[in-house]
């Protein structure tokens, strides 16, 4: 982990910018939010509330068109909302804090030790200089992946069940109808061409509501971890699902896992997921951005 530091400019920030991610009154978010302007009105900094529309496109351009007007930015959401805000505001001065309250809030739980004081982290100047990956032109905070986990993303999204619970479902179901593609993945670590179950690119550690794909990833390292999962049998399957769970799968035959700074993928048409979303396909190229966004840590 690099070191804790301020942002540029940080002891000088004058207004917030809070970024919410409906449902507007979840009771978590609503405790969250009335805590934080409390907070924010005692303390008599300048802020606004600034609802997304679940129109990501819409939403990365309407922020960046913000990015001189804001110096601080809380994200009142999940992984997806802090998503938006990493396409928006990568590589400026500006420093993200996040009030994790959306569905997994996977990227968060690493930041935060459970006796964390949330308010305090997002109104300090505590920060650090994080890592993001990018597919093609899009950035990811977490993990992007393809294969079974992209088809459960894709799943959830159709069903709008979100959550740990409903993704190890969704996880389930797919495993017993997933057919494995062949896919090439080309890195200069590793390299592969052959049927695959699942492939995850990682900056943080955690999807689906806690499941330590990567276990070994972190967000300030310049490198990308990539976990290759082979095509397996139903069962098998559901045996390395549940491996994946409490974090025990690297040590299977059927597991490639290496870090990089860059990794291609020429095969055509398979759907690529990244922090909970569908974002595009392949042919695609995935590599790591060091030290792309100022994020407020409790640590």
């Amino acid at each position: 982990m690099s070191d804790t530091n301020l942002a540029p400019g940080i002891m000088t920030r004058q207004r917030h910018f809070l970024i919410i991610e409906p449902p507007l009154n979840a009771p978590q978010q609503h405790r969250l939010r009335q805590k934080l302007v409390s907070q924010l009105k005692h303390d008599g900094v300048s802020f606004e509330h600034w609802v997304t529309s679940g129109d990501r496109a819409s939403d990365i351009a309407l922020l960046k068109e913000r990015q001189n007007e804001v110096t601080d930015v809380v994200v009142l959401g999940g992984d997806g909302s802090l998503n938006l805000v990493a396409n928006a505001f990568a590589y400026t001065e500006v420093a993200i804090g996040v009030l994790p309250c959306g569905s997994g809030n996977d990227f968060a739980r690493q930041w935060y030790p459970k006796n964390a004081d949330l308010i305090d982290v997002v109104m300090s100047s505590r920060c650090r200089q994080i890592d993001l990956g990018r597919c093609n032109e899009h950035y990811f905070v977490n993990i992007a992946s393809i294969g079974l986990s992209e088809a459960v993303v894709a799943s959830q999204s159709a069903t709008r069940l979100m959550g740990a619970k409903h993704y190890w479902l969704s996880a389930l179901k797919q495993a017993l109808i997933y057919r494995s593609p062949t896919v090439q993945i080309d890195s200069q670590e590793q390299q592969h061409s052959e049927p695959m179950l699942m492939c995850a690119f990682a900056n943080g550690r955690c999807f689906g509501g806690g499941m330590p794909i990567a276990p070994n990833a972190s967000p300030d390292d310049g490198l990308l971890d990539v976990c290759w999962v082979s095509a397996l049998p139903v069962l098998p399957r559901l045996y390395h699902l549940a491996k994946m769970l409490i974090g025990k799968h690297l040590s299977s035959v059927a597991v490639d896992y290496w870090q990089t700074r860059s990794v291609n993928i020429p095969t055509p048409g398979l759907e690529i997921e990244a922090d909970g979303d569908t974002i595009g396909s392949t042919p695609v190229t995935i590599k790591i951005c060091p030290r792309a966004l100022w994020l407020k840590a409790a640590y």
